[in-house]
């Protein structure tokens, strides 16, 4: 982790003191990175940067209503169409190879504005259904409606067969247990006594950084073990290091995106700094 903060001072010394409040950038933040155009871009982008991209398809992020219903916001031309046979319509489905992957996100809008993401990772050779909760034990939507209705909704569509298995893999629940309880990948290491949601609120990130993760990883999803394994404390740090400040940094489209987006965010020194005080604060509880 030292490493990773030298490398932060050393671009910091290239860019002038930031001036905007991080809470407000961080929450624009998350705004941006829920919407699905960008959700579209980051995965697709990626997909074609990778030799094995040609094996793996990227469907859509689907948006669901509390209820488990397709959110016709999100959705206007299938307001009355079941998951099941929106799924079997979709020429991604029907055209699978045995030896490829179907990727996608899923998204719940709940209690007004709140919102959880899931993500998925459909393997025709099995086949299989992986689910990956980042907020297991924390956003219980996820488990709750999510992932039930889109392991229903693919074995009724004939995707999976209900006979065989493994059919469905759930992933995202760490080992370690914090207050004895075992959480997702959003816990940030708050007694859950004190705090009413001991839990960050990147979900829309931590989704779309797996899928990223488990494509540069040849599809493969190990490397959720090695996210367990840090420090909640850091984990704020290790999305802001790895997953939002590359986007935002180096890719130009999404920089512009972001900029159309949030205008105030020109200067990211703001969020360099915020990783070096988050990362300053963890070292100092030791």
């Amino acid at each position: 982790m030292q490493q990773i903060i030298g490398l932060i001072e050393g671009e910091m010394k290239k860019r002038p003191t930031g001036r905007l409040g991080i809470s407000d950038m961080m929450q624009n933040i998350i705004y941006f990175f829920n919407q699905p155009e960008i959700r579209n871009y980051v995965i697709k982008h990626y997909l074609d940067l990778l030799p094995h991209g040609k094996h793996v398809d990227w469907d859509q992020t689907y948006y669901f209503d509390e209820e488990g219903m397709m959110d016709s916001h999100y959705h206007p031309d299938h307001p009355d169409t079941s998951l099941t046979d929106f799924i079997r319509s979709r020429e991604v489905y029907k055209k699978i190879k045995k030896n490829h992957f179907i990727v996608f996100t899923c998204c719940i809008l709940y209690e007004g504005s709140k919102v959880h993401f899931l993500s998925f990772v459909y393997k025709a050779t099995v086949p299989v259904l992986v689910s990956f909760d980042p907020g297991i034990h924390l956003y219980h939507k996820g488990q709750d409606v999510l992932v039930p209705l889109i392991e229903k909704s693919f074995t009724e569509a004939g995707l999976l067969t209900a006979t065989k298995k493994p059919g469905v893999e759930r992933i995202g629940l760490c080992n370690k247990e914090y207050f004895n309880k075992k959480f997702g990948i959003q816990y940030d290491g708050s007694n859950p006594l004190h705090t009413n949601l001991p839990a960050d609120s990147f979900c829309q990130s931590w989704t779309l950084f797996f899928l990223i993760e488990f494509l540069r990883h040849k599809c493969s999803d190990r490397f959720v073990s090695s996210w367990c394994k840090i420090n909640p404390d850091y984990r704020e740090t290790f999305i802001l290091m790895y997953y939002f400040l590359p986007w935002l940094q180096q890719d130009k489209f999404i920089y512009h995106q972001w900029l159309e987006f949030y205008p105030q965010g020109e200067d990211l020194t703001v969020l360099f700094q915020y990783t070096i005080d988050t990362f300053a604060k963890c070292e100092n509880k030791k």
